[in-house]
């Protein structure tokens, strides 16, 4: 069993406001059961490729990063923030790093419901932004948004 820190239940909360400028949260293990944030702000994506391939090549991480979807429709503009959950294994993890995050990925999407994709990541290639704007699209229905922002920049005309 994994314990999540009560700054990952509040980390998860401020991700999904829309009010916060907050646009991810990298989460890891501290010892051998808990997991703390060990980084959050903002830069989505790029900013969570970065330091899961500077610090965690291996070791397990998990977290959320949140992408921009923009519609403009004559007129009106809305935006919505998606968000997307990540569960790092590093390419140079040990079996038994591997094993902790596997065993815990249950525990680790729980923190983070309502996301709109899942992810597995093993490669930081994997996060990019044809695969990720695939997988939104993928999961979004029949309205789709016109583009969708991976830096979260304010949207003019709002």
């Amino acid at each position: 069993m994994v314990n999540l820190s009560e700054n990952v239940q509040n980390a998860s909360k401020g991700i999904f406001d829309a009010k916060e400028p907050l646009d991810y949260v990298v989460c890891a293990y501290v010892d051998k059961a808990n997991v703390d944030v060990v980084q959050s702000g903002t830069g989505g994506m790029n900013n969570v490729k970065e330091i899961l391939t500077a610090e965690y090549s291996d070791k397990v991480a998990m977290g959320a990063f949140a992408v921009t979807a923009v519609d403009e429709r004559g007129q009106v503009i809305s935006v919505r923030k998606k968000i997307i959950h990540f569960i790092w294994t590093g390419p140079d993890c040990g079996i038994m790093e591997k094993a902790k995050g596997a065993t815990a990925s249950g525990e680790f999407r729980e923190a983070f419901p309502g996301c709109a994709v899942f992810l597995q990541v093993k490669d930081p290639e994997e996060l990019n932004e044809t695969l990720m704007e695939s997988k939104l699209r993928a999961c979004g229905g029949a309205h789709q948004p016109k583009y969708y922002d991976f830096e979260n920049k304010p949207v003019e005309g709002i």
